[in-house]
């Protein structure tokens, strides 16, 4: 009788491991980085060593440097710890070079190695510090000296680090509150102020986690821009832009009239590049797929926060004047996917429904030729308790997502919301759209990457159909392929 009701106790609390378990990881994409517990936010400190792709980031409270590494962008091994905070303060975001000709002194004589330069904070001021690693990043040393750069200003965050080639220096750029600032080194560790970049903004709104790298033309041999990227917080409200332009080392002259939308989503924010792969010339950005407005409220505990899928960048000249970079998810993830049954629809016309999929991570890939009235939504999620709808409505010209009915628990009043972006049809009136979901992430590249929206979903569980419908009006499907996870 005793060992029967041992037995049974261990089998109920296997079974309440179990739920627990599946409560935790219910939400959990299978694509998009996440740590195995607690808190993370902006990714930092992106390096490549050795084949392998290293993403540093914000972990844990107070704020630390996480680690991972890739050798495909999309299944991660998590690494100890970089950086926690010591005398100087927290550990706030920052980058990460390759310092191969030991510029800093740091390295044994003809070595080099891997710099990082962060934001220190120690309320209520922020300055600039530095850490090495002369192992390729497996440990991590600070030197005397930090902060190395301490102007003694409440807003000074974030900096990103790159040598200038043509003016043969390292060059930096920090949000300073209300505006960029631009400094300028021999040796990663003496820095002087160049100039500054400003631009209209709201009364509350500040410059958040730059980025400055140049980028190739597409169809242009041998021309590139240089592309500065800032992300903005307005009373918590997030969203990232750009400016195309020149960077001459010192200051950077933007060609770009108004900063451009890098997304048009709700959740894409801190976005940073890592240094361009040499093999194939490729620059890739990844960022923390949430927004501060809620980001603690997602029912996801107890890890918190995702990361986007990595998307590769390149750099479009529009017809008339003006440029417009194009996003695409890394070419890692078609390895990562597989085809399956090809059932799509020659056509859908007003009220007709195609069931597509039913899995929790997949992918689709479509070409349309909707008529002038129509609209046409890609249901994710769906079932009778809710879905999330991307659609296109051809009269207005917009793609949209909307998770307004999306089901699942609340997680914010501001959470339920529709966005959209202008989008004119391509040639013979063709729709571009790729569509990635993985159980709480919705990703759209339309437009051959000219739209990228992002959005986190919660919804019911075990709700997986994917469908498209035509809500009104004809749509001519020319190609149409559903992928699952391998």
């Amino acid at each position: 009788m005793i060992r029967s009701l041992t037995l049974l106790a261990i089998l109920s609390l296997s079974q309440f491991l179990a739920c627990a378990e599946e409560a935790t990881n219910r939400y959990r994409p299978r694509i998009h980085f996440t740590a195995p517990d607690d808190w993370i936010n902006d990714p930092n400190g992106l390096f490549r060593v050795g084949g392998e792709w290293h993403m540093q980031f914000q972990y844990k409270w107070p704020r630390n440097w996480g680690h991972a590494k890739s050798t495909d962008l999309l299944h991660w091994e998590f690494l100890p710890l970089t950086l926690a905070p010591d005398a100087v303060g927290d550990v706030w975001s920052g980058c990460t070079v390759w310092d191969e000709h030991n510029t800093s002194g740091l390295f044994a004589p003809g070595k080099g190695g891997l710099v990082s330069v962060y934001a220190s904070w120690k309320k209520p001021l922020q300055h600039v510090s530095l850490a090495f690693s002369a192992d390729e990043g497996v440990t991590w040393q600070r030197p005397p000296g930090n902060p190395i750069i301490d102007l003694n200003k409440k807003d000074f965050r974030d900096p990103k680090v790159l040598w200038h080639e043509a003016s043969k220096q390292w060059c930096m750029v920090v949000a300073a509150g209300r505006r960029l600032e631009f400094f300028t080194s021999q040796n990663l560790r003496n820095w002087s102020a160049t100039g500054t970049f400003e631009t209209p903004l709201r009364p509350a709104q500040v410059f958040e986690c730059p980025d400055l790298f140049p980028l190739p033309v597409e169809g242009r041999a041998g021309q590139e821009k240089w592309v500065l990227v800032s992300s903005f917080i307005e009373n918590k409200a997030c969203e990232t832009r750009y400016w195309i332009g020149e960077f001459d080392g010192a200051q950077f002259h933007s060609e770009t009239a108004e900063p451009l939308l890098l997304g048009n989503g709700p959740d894409d924010y801190a976005g940073i590049t890592w240094p361009r792969d040499s093999a194939t010339g490729r620059t890739v950005l990844i960022a923390w797929m949430n927004t501060w407005t809620y980001a603690g409220k997602p029912p996801t505990k107890p890890w918190q926060g995702c990361m986007t899928l990595p998307r590769e960048l390149t750099l479009h000249a529009i017809p008339g004047g003006g440029w417009k970079i194009h996003q695409a998810p890394v070419r890692e993830l078609e390895s990562a996917l597989h085809k399956n049954a090809d059932a799509s629809p020659a056509s859908l016309s007003t009220g007709e429904r195609h069931v597509l999929s039913k899995e929790e991570t997949g992918a689709v890939h479509a070409t349309l030729r909707p008529e002038p009235d129509a609209v046409v939504e890609f249901e994710l999620f769906a079932s009778a308790s809710g879905k999330t709808i991307v659609g296109y409505e051809a009269a207005r010209r917009v793609i949209y997502f909307d998770r307004r009915e999306s089901g699942g628990p609340a997680v914010h009043e501001s959470f339920p919301t529709r966005r959209e972006a202008t989008l004119a049809l391509g040639d013979n009136g063709a729709l571009d759209l790729q569509i990635v979901w993985d159980r709480s992430t919705v990703e759209v590249f339309a437009g051959d990457g000219a739209v990228y929206l992002s959005g986190l979903v919660f919804p019911t569980p075990g709700t997986s159909e994917v469908a498209v419908a035509a809500r009104s009006g004809r749509v001519a499907v020319t190609s149409l392929k559903v992928q699952s996870l391998k």
